[in-house]
């Protein structure tokens, strides 16, 4: 089984098709971007798209007045996102290594992208260090209670873990990592970041009865 950010850059045309496709990703415009857009607060001096992906928040986010800069570890995920516009900048990076100057964002977007990360403590290091003083970290995640489920591996531990979902004629091949909240929040404090909101957005009645996403603030 090879990295996270290797099995992403295999799953980028399937993923671009999911996200793009009018409609399609309903879980995404119906449920878990509206609840955690807010979060964020209100556009700063620049926000950072931590794993932008094809760049469907960035562009959201520059459409509320955000000034945005993306990062993705994925060439052609990259490439799709300069192409669709919204950022300033979109930049090839390993998320644990950013190419970008210390306390130079004061808001960072990490939507649906920590779990993606084969080093989280190196993520969350960067994202500590790119913020400026006072700066927030806005995070979606998968919820543990749902992702603990989906691999063979210990509730408890950290493990990798995969999923073919099948809707309206696209297949896409998820690849993340299960960690339980206590080591989500332990490296959240490690890396100097407080946390200061913890949310489980409702589901509309017909998506599913449980929480199916996390969404954390944490400050710097």
């Amino acid at each position: 089984m090879g990295d996270l950010r290797s099995a992403w850059e295999d799953e980028a045309e399937p993923w671009i098709a999911w996200a793009r496709t009018p409609g399609h990703d309903q879980w995404f415009w119906r449920w878990n971007w509206p609840a955690f857009a807010p979060l964020l607060g209100p556009p700063g001096a620049r926000t950072l798209d931590l794993g932008c992906g094809e760049g469907r928040c960035g562009r959201l986010l520059a459409e509320q007045g955000h000034r945005v800069t993306g990062v993705d570890g994925s060439p052609t995920l990259v490439r799709h996102a300069r192409e669709a516009g919204g950022y300033d900048e979109v930049l090839l990076a390993d998320l644990g290594a950013l190419p970008l100057a210390d306390a130079s964002f004061d808001r960072v977007c990490a939507f649906m992208s920590l779990h993606d990360v084969d080093d989280l403590d190196a993520a969350l290091r960067e994202v500590h260090r790119v913020l400026a003083p006072g700066g927030s970290l806005g995070v979606a995640i998968y919820h543990p209670d749902r992702s603990a489920a989906m691999g063979q591996g210990d509730p408890a531990k950290a493990h990798r873990w995969s999923m073919t979902a099948e809707h309206a004629g696209l297949t896409m091949t998820f690849h993340s990592m299960h960690r339980p909240l206590a080591m989500v929040e332990a490296a959240l404090g490690e890396a100097g970041l407080a946390l200061t909101e913890l949310r489980e957005p409702a589901p509309p009645e017909d998506l599913g009865p449980e929480p199916l996403f996390l969404h954390l603030v944490a400050t710097r």
